[in-house]
């Protein structure tokens, strides 16, 4: 299993260890997961090359070459700026799980029948694979809910799944 994280999602992380010290990247360590040359120059634009932990990262060769035929093959693709494109790309090519908290590219890769999830979305799984606490899953969840970094709807679905839970 390989994840592709885009730039929005680590931000989202960033947040929740600024805010309430809560640090995903250290369960990020337990598994494999990639980044194109172009997310690293977007990840260096958003000043975040001091939190992301790149070592523990896999470098996922692409050519340029690769990139115009994806855009040629999928031209709606265009609509995305050049990381997040490669991202998808990626996530074709290589079958990854795409991390992200951008609805439409989420919807694009769900569309071929990809998976990715969103934070939130990604941190129940996390509770439901054993890797976070549930009663840390439901503090993310209070403070997304207070700060209104998510719908009210999407929260209370997300809610109800972690009440499920054992």
């Amino acid at each position: 299993m390989l994840f592709l994280i885009d730039t929005c999602f680590w931000l989202h992380i960033q947040h929740l260890f600024l805010e309430i010290k809560i640090d995903l990247r250290n369960v990020l360590t337990h598994f494999r997961w990639g980044y194109t040359e172009q997310i690293v120059e977007e990840y260096h634009n958003y000043h975040l090359q001091k939190f992301i932990p790149i070592e523990d990262g896999f470098h996922i060769p692409l050519s340029q070459h690769e990139i115009i035929s994806f855009q040629k093959r999928y031209p709606f693709i265009t609509e995305f700026d050049l990381p997040d494109q490669t991202l998808a790309f990626c996530a074709k090519r290589d079958g990854a799980i795409l991390l992200s908290d951008d609805g439409g590219l989420l919807m694009e890769i769900k569309s071929w029948g990809l998976t990715g999830f969103r934070l939130p979305s990604f941190c129940i799984w996390l509770v439901q694979s054993g890797f976070v606490r549930k009663n840390t899953g439901a503090q993310m969840l209070r403070f997304w809910e207070k700060n209104g970094l998510y719908e009210k709807r999407d929260i209370k679905k997300w809610k109800t799944e972690l009440q499920h839970i054992k």
